[in-house]
């Protein structure tokens, strides 16, 4: 799958999963936390606004995948000079 269909793909899902997120956390909110105290009406809040940042953070994470190339003949075929790890520069003394 290429990077911008990756793109495509997942701002959907963002989109529909922050909407069914904070309608599911609103409703719970409105039907539950109105008859608790205010220590855990901060808490609860608190902590759903942190928690759907985790999921958020691996889709878009997922989105910006470098595309996976397959390696041409050519870079496969072809080898490198071993370095000489003094300087980094091809060592002549070595053969292949």
């Amino acid at each position: 799958m290429t990077e911008p269909i990756r793109r495509l793909i997942g701002t959907i899902v963002l989109v529909v999963f922050l909407f069914v997120y904070f309608v599911a956390v609103i409703v719970v909110a409105a039907s539950v936390l109105h008859s608790v105290g205010t220590a855990l009406d901060i808490l609860y809040w608190a902590v759903t606004g942190i928690v759907w940042a985790f999921p958020v953070a691996f889709i878009i994470k997922w989105m910006y995948r470098p595309d996976s190339a397959k390696p041409s003949a050519q870079a496969t075929s072809s080898r490198r000079k071993p370095l000489n790890t003094a300087n980094g520069v091809p060592d002549k003394n070595r053969s292949r």
